[in-house]
Protein backbone atom coordinates (compact mmCIF):
# COMPACT_ATOMS: atom_id res chain seq x y z
CA UNK A 1 0.00 0.00 0.00
CA UNK A 2 1.22 3.42 -0.49
CA UNK A 3 -0.65 5.59 2.25
CA UNK A 4 0.08 9.17 2.84
CA UNK A 5 -2.90 10.06 4.72
CA UNK A 6 -3.42 8.94 8.18
CA UNK A 7 -6.79 7.27 8.85
CA UNK A 8 -7.12 10.27 11.14
CA UNK A 9 -7.38 12.62 8.25
CA UNK A 10 -9.77 10.36 6.13
CA UNK A 11 -12.12 10.74 8.70
CA UNK A 12 -11.43 14.64 9.25
CA UNK A 13 -11.55 15.50 5.88
CA UNK A 14 -14.65 13.27 4.64
CA UNK A 15 -16.58 12.91 8.01
CA UNK A 16 -19.55 14.53 9.11
CA UNK A 17 -18.91 18.16 10.56
CA UNK A 18 -22.52 18.78 12.26
CA UNK A 19 -22.68 22.72 12.94
CA UNK A 20 -22.07 24.44 16.06
CA UNK A 21 -22.83 27.89 17.20
CA UNK A 22 -20.00 28.73 16.12
CA UNK A 23 -19.72 27.58 12.94
CA UNK A 24 -23.64 28.17 11.66
CA UNK A 25 -22.99 32.02 11.46
CA UNK A 26 -19.93 31.14 9.72
CA UNK A 27 -21.50 29.49 7.45
CA UNK A 28 -24.71 31.75 6.71
CA UNK A 29 -21.96 35.08 6.86
CA UNK A 30 -20.22 33.22 3.90
CA UNK A 31 -23.50 32.37 1.44
CA UNK A 32 -24.55 35.38 1.51
CA UNK A 33 -21.09 37.14 0.56
CA UNK A 34 -21.08 34.67 -2.53
CA UNK A 35 -24.68 34.96 -2.88
CA UNK A 36 -24.03 38.76 -3.48
CA UNK A 37 -20.46 38.37 -5.85
CA UNK A 38 -22.80 36.00 -7.66
CA UNK A 39 -25.58 38.20 -8.02
CA UNK A 40 -23.33 41.52 -9.63
CA UNK A 41 -21.90 39.12 -12.20
CA UNK A 42 -24.93 37.91 -13.16
CA UNK A 43 -26.93 41.19 -13.47
CA UNK A 44 -23.51 43.43 -14.32
CA UNK A 45 -21.76 41.23 -17.07
CA UNK A 46 -23.65 41.48 -20.04
CA UNK A 47 -24.90 38.75 -21.88
CA UNK A 48 -23.28 38.12 -25.02
CA UNK A 49 -22.39 35.87 -27.26
CA UNK A 50 -18.76 37.19 -26.30
CA UNK A 51 -19.54 37.06 -22.87
CA UNK A 52 -21.84 34.42 -22.42
CA UNK A 53 -18.99 31.03 -21.68
CA UNK A 54 -17.24 33.66 -19.34
CA UNK A 55 -20.02 35.06 -17.30
CA UNK A 56 -21.04 30.87 -16.60
CA UNK A 57 -17.67 30.10 -15.67
CA UNK A 58 -17.30 33.06 -13.45
CA UNK A 59 -20.63 31.67 -11.47
CA UNK A 60 -19.31 28.08 -11.46
CA UNK A 61 -16.06 29.46 -9.83
CA UNK A 62 -17.99 31.93 -7.19
CA UNK A 63 -19.71 28.57 -6.48
CA UNK A 64 -16.61 26.14 -6.42
CA UNK A 65 -15.07 29.37 -3.58
CA UNK A 66 -18.23 28.96 -1.68
CA UNK A 67 -17.86 25.32 -1.55
CA UNK A 68 -14.75 25.59 -0.71
CA UNK A 69 -14.95 28.53 1.90
CA UNK A 70 -17.88 26.39 3.75
CA UNK A 71 -15.60 23.15 3.90
CA UNK A 72 -12.88 25.01 5.86
CA UNK A 73 -15.26 26.80 8.34
CA UNK A 74 -16.69 23.40 8.47
CA UNK A 75 -13.79 21.72 8.95
CA UNK A 76 -12.69 24.04 12.12
CA UNK A 77 -15.59 21.88 13.65
CA UNK A 78 -15.48 18.53 15.68
CA UNK A 79 -16.55 15.56 13.25
CA UNK A 80 -19.58 13.53 14.25
CA UNK A 81 -17.32 10.72 15.19
CA UNK A 82 -15.23 13.01 17.24
CA UNK A 83 -18.23 14.32 19.13
CA UNK A 84 -19.50 10.55 19.90
CA UNK A 85 -15.94 9.65 21.14
CA UNK A 86 -15.85 12.70 23.62
CA UNK A 87 -19.51 11.91 24.78
CA UNK A 88 -18.60 8.00 25.54
CA UNK A 89 -15.25 9.15 27.31
CA UNK A 90 -17.28 12.01 29.14
CA UNK A 91 -20.04 9.25 30.09
CA UNK A 92 -17.49 6.86 30.91
CA UNK A 93 -15.59 9.23 33.74
CA UNK A 94 -18.92 10.36 35.39
CA UNK A 95 -19.99 6.83 35.46
CA UNK A 96 -23.04 7.21 33.57
CA UNK A 97 -22.33 5.12 30.69
CA UNK A 98 -25.19 3.70 28.76
CA UNK A 99 -27.48 0.86 31.25
CA UNK A 100 -27.77 -2.22 29.66
CA UNK A 101 -31.37 -4.02 29.95
CA UNK A 102 -30.07 -6.46 33.24
CA UNK A 103 -29.00 -3.08 34.84
CA UNK A 104 -32.53 -1.17 34.75
CA UNK A 105 -34.36 -4.36 35.71
CA UNK A 106 -31.83 -5.58 38.21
Amino acid sequence: MYRTISDEELDRRFGFHPGTEETIPQHEKCREAFRQIAWWVDNYIPNGPESLRAKACALTAIQEASMWANAAIANTAPTEKEINEQRTEEEIETGQGKQTEDDTNG
